[in-house]
């Protein structure tokens, strides 16, 4: 029990100052993910005591607390895939019924959603022109990849990620690797990706960054955000703090952590000055436009032709 107490708070320190979640707290626009995330976690939790007490009342919070999750943001429409790897985890598959109500409501919140979209010309429904599926699938591939990465070693991040390519235009033949380097890491790391630590964890964090893997053209001008991985940092925050743990002995990985606690702390600190105001965005933006300018000029003097328009 203490171990299971320790990874928790070791979990809740990793999530609390993650710099991948700084801009869900500090900027404005971005207070639904909080609201999202908020009532997600209370449903998930009233769910929990549904299934240790077996009291009907909390069934019905949860229903209640999914519907204000998703009014937050669209990305609750994960909530009843997230229920199942519980009971799945739990071992409890014979409950699976339980999940009825939530994919109905699922369902209609995820077409509810795309009908909005399509009414201001955006999104699946619309007849505007958008990337192929092939396209889109390397373009999840990145994504998945970068988020992955980011919530592990969250390095270089960034107001903006724009789309490498826009509309119409053919990928950057760099951008085609990234399916080919998830199979690579997929095949060379099989074993240990099925092992319940690191599977659930993985699992908890593909669960809900999936809907912003571009997979399903949905209204999005970036092709990374760190908002989008608010919760799903909680899955890799969970392996970190489990293996740490598990090896707490081990003097070197005590202070590799220590490290690694300090640094997130100190980065998150600076990121939270890029969002302190309007001037201090402009300024990182102005930023990111010189490297991508930079890197234009660059690719044209290799390959002949513009990276973007």
């Amino acid at each position: 029990m203490k171990n299971v107490n320790l990874i928790s708070f070791l979990t809740t320190l990793l999530f609390a100052i993650h710099p991948f979640n700084v801009e869900s707290v500090a900027w404005m626009s971005a207070s639904k993910v909080l609201v999202y995330a908020l009532f997600y976690l209370l449903a998930t939790y009233t769910f929990l005591l549904y299934l240790k007490n077996n009291r009907f009342i909390f069934y019905i919070f949860t229903l209640i607390l999914f519907f204000f999750s998703f009014w937050g943001k669209e990305q609750a429409v994960t909530f009843p895939v997230w229920l199942f790897l519980i009971l799945l985890f739990l071992n409890k598959q014979k409950a699976w019924h339980l999940l009825v109500p939530f994919l109905f409501l699922s369902f209609w919140f995820g077409i509810t959603t795309m009908i909005s979209q399509g009414v201001n010309g955006e999104g699946v429904l619309t007849e505007n022109t958008t990337y192929s599926f092939g396209q889109r699938f390397v373009y999840a591939c990145y994504s998945f990849f970068e988020y992955l990465f980011k919530s592990i070693f969250p390095i270089k991040l960034s107001y903006l990620y724009p789309f490498p390519s826009q509309v119409g235009e053919s990928l950057p033949v760099w951008l085609l690797t990234y399916p080919l380097l998830l199979l690579i890491l997929f095949v060379a790391f099989r074993k240990q990706l099925s092992r319940w630590p690191i599977a659930l964890g993985l699992l908890i964090f593909t669960i809900h960054i999936i809907i912003a893997l571009h997979i399903i053209p949905l209204s999005r001008y970036a092709v990374v955000a760190d908002r989008y991985a608010y919760i799903s940092t909680i899955g890799i925050c969970f392996i970190i703090s489990y293996y740490s743990v598990k090896h707490l002995n081990n003097k070197l990985i005590c202070c590799l952590l220590v490290i690694y606690i300090l640094y997130m702390g100190i980065y998150a600190n600076q990121r939270s000055y890029v969002w302190q105001n309007t001037d201090t965005l402009k300024q990182e933006l102005r930023s990111l436009l010189q490297q991508r300018e930079n890197y234009d000029i660059e690719y044209n003097r290799t390959f002949g032709r513009p990276f973007s328009k």
